[in-house]
């Protein structure tokens, strides 16, 4: 991983909160991110059930909604659907 965060990086760092209830949810992470890996949470099963759904943000890093607004509206578009369909 390169850049000066490398020091400070914490690689066992573990999400506490889980996606447990079948109420669809988003999470973001973005293509250039080397901080606060999305992919950490890829080996826990509870986010990779049918309701979570993942998006990552091609070229984007810490400002995904300026770098990159319209892949992030299209990510928000999808959960809003989602939304409409578990009501």
């Amino acid at each position: 991983m390169p850049g000066p965060t490398t020091a400070h990086f914490d690689a066992t760092y573990r999400a506490l909160w889980k996606p447990h209830s079948g109420l669809p949810g988003l999470i973001v992470g973005n293509g250039e991110e080397h901080v606060v890996d999305q992919r950490l949470r890829g080996d826990d099963p509870a986010f990779g059930r049918p309701h979570v759904l993942r998006r990552t943000i091609e070229g984007a890093a810490q400002f995904l909604w300026v770098e990159n607004p319209r892949a992030v509206g299209a990510a928000f578009a999808v959960l809003t659907a989602s939304l409409s369909r578990a009501s």
